[in-house]
């Protein structure tokens, strides 16, 4: 079996077992039948994310052609954004660095741990339990810990209180460990821990889920005069215990409009629940506004504009009191954000970016 194949049928597993009942109950196709139907479509090049998020068990066969595809975006972005001008938006170290020396607000980078050769943006070494607990106690306000090769939100750590005394850290989740196991943990990675400073979002986001920093997802598009715009927007919130807000971590997302920075009803990975207030909180999230949106969105314009060579960004922008904070910048976002109610103007512009009409 080829190492493609081994990954689809992978990929469809956990698709099912996260989805395939809910999709059963919706339509009485078995689990059976979903699984042939995404391996006859992941020939037209659909995922198992698009099968679920788009819900193509429900449509007619033909009928979502004009839906982006996996495929069809790795394409387009491949052609937007070639290797040589990633280089920047795949490393979050110089992406941090490279931001705040143009006047982006982004979190502080204060260093990478790595057990051998991490470094503070001072030139001092953050190699060992020492090390980050001189940092962590100059840093009341907590810390972000997060891979630096990471994504969808994994392994990402937030601190919020260190008791010096005793060694122990407390997080966003409420769980408390030992700095002693948070080294040794970080000590498993070759490649190192970005050490960022902790955003404290604005009273009405932590309003409907405080465990997490819930953030707007912006995808920006850079014309062929150099001025980007925003062509799509969504909300991502957390949800339980999760100290991220990524579907893959559990969260929710919510497609916002981007005249007026209003949230539609928010769904679950793969689609499988829709809400319309927050489960948690009870808060709503259909009808929430963005706090601030237009500096939110002036702000991720300007950003990639100093960032002039990708053509197509995606933004993880937090929100505090005072204005918006950039978390990360991403060459290869999610690209059914774009779609999240079905075929979208952005897509189109995507497409035309690609190839143009005469």
């Amino acid at each position: 079996m080829s190492g493609r194949l081994s990954r689809s049928l992978e990929q469809i597993r956990a698709a099912l077992a996260a989805a395939g009942e809910a999709a059963r109950e919706r339509t009485g196709k078995s689990r059976a039948r979903q699984a042939f139907e995404m391996m006859v479509l992941r020939a037209r090049g659909y995922s198992p994310d698009d099968y679920y998020t788009q819900r193509l068990y429900e449509r007619p066969a033909g009928s979502a052609d004009g839906l982006l595809r996996r495929r069809e975006f790795s394409r387009l972005r491949y052609r937007l954004n070639p290797k040589h001008a990633e280089v920047v938006p795949f490393n979050k170290w110089v992406s941090a660095l490279y931001l705040e020396t143009l006047g982006v607000r982004v979190p502080t980078c204060h260093g990478m741990y790595h057990r051998h050769r991490g470094i503070l943006r001072n030139g001092q070494r953050l190699s060992s339990a020492a090390d980050l607990a001189l940092l962590l106690g100059r840093m009341p306000g907590g810390l972000v810990i997060k891979p630096v090769d990471g994504s969808h939100g994994r392994d990402v750590i937030v601190i919020v209180a260190y008791d010096a005394a005793h060694g122990r850290l407390q997080r966003a989740d409420g769980s408390e460990l030992a700095l002693d196991q948070l080294v040794a943990r970080l000590d498993e990675s070759a490649d190192g821990w970005i050490v960022q400073e902790r955003i404290i979002q604005h009273p009405t986001l932590a309003a409907l889920h405080p465990q997490s920093v819930n953030t707007a997802r912006l995808v920006t598009l850079c014309s062929d005069d150099g001025m980007p715009a925003v062509i799509a927007g969504v909300l991502r919130i957390g949800t339980g215990d999760s100290e991220v807000d990524n579907t893959t971590g559990g969260g929710i997302v919510a497609n916002v409009d981007l005249a007026t920075g209003r949230c539609g009803p928010a769904i679950s990975r793969y689609r499988v629940a829709e809400h319309a207030v927050h489960p948690q909180s009870g808060e709503q999230v259909a009808g929430f506004e963005l706090p601030l949106w237009a500096l939110v969105t002036s702000e991720v314009i300007r950003a990639h504009r100093l960032l002039p060579f990708p053509r197509t960004l995606g933004w993880d922008v937090a929100i505090e009191d005072r204005g918006p904070v950039i978390l990360e910048v991403n060459s290869d976002y999610y690209y059914n954000h774009l779609q999240l109610d079905g075929g979208s103007a952005a897509v189109g512009l995507l497409r035309e970016a690609v190839h143009p009409h005469p």
